[in-house]
């Protein structure tokens, strides 16, 4: 478990922030109950017990979330405590993960939904933007730019859907089926193949 502690606990921040973003409230987020699969030498996190689970159609508010992430903070921490009781917990565990946890979460989803501002001569910042959520493995639903109170500036938000870009790339590109972080690999190995040859022809390869 130490070897894969960060990618667990990353796992689980990745997995309430893609919750977060579908407006669901998860309520009993737990090492218990979550699924952990591994996908090209790290660790996906899938929700198995949505009994607590709710949607709201109206959007998650931020209480929620923070509520949200308090309850898997004692959660976790209380976890990993009543392993450490009966000596089952390797040194080394990160003993206040829910911490860690939260960080994570915190910082990916300021990532995800940040706003920014754009002058007239920056709009290579859109594209720079949606690359930036593509390669985190988000697909982007749509682009909203709205005036500020500047004039001459716009301000750009962005709205994602699921976490499984590469995954979808693939799949219209191939026929293949994988999961994301294995998706991505063999992505990434087509665009180098594709930039290879390119270079020998010298002229684009589809």
């Amino acid at each position: 478990m130490i070897r894969y502690q960060s990618n667990l606990f990353d796992a689980i921040a990745g997995l309430l922030v893609q919750l977060h973003l579908a407006d669901v409230y998860w309520g009993d987020c737990s090492l218990s109950n979550t699924l952990f699969r591994r996908d090209a030498g790290v660790l996906q996190a899938y929700l198995v017990d949505a009994e607590t689970s709710e949607w709201y159609p109206d959007s998650i508010t931020p209480a929620q979330r923070l509520y949200d992430l308090e309850i898997m903070e004692e959660n976790i921490n209380g976890d990993l405590g009543d392993l450490d009781a009966v000596g089952l917990l390797q040194d080394g565990i990160f003993r206040d993960a829910g911490a860690y946890i939260r960080q994570r979460y915190q910082r990916l989803w300021e990532e995800i939904t940040h706003e920014d501002i754009i002058n007239p001569n920056e709009h290579f910042r859109i594209e720079e933007r949606i690359r930036a959520l593509n390669s985190l493995g988000y697909s982007v639903r749509e682009v909203e730019l709205a005036g500020t109170e500047n004039g001459n500036q716009l301000r750009l938000r962005v709205v994602v859907t699921d976490r499984n870009f590469h995954r979808d790339s693939l799949y219209n590109l191939t026929g293949l089926e994988a999961q994301e972080m294995q998706a991505r690999q063999m992505m990434n190995e087509i665009h180098q193949v594709k930039a290879t040859l390119s270079q020998s022809v010298n002229r684009s390869t589809p």
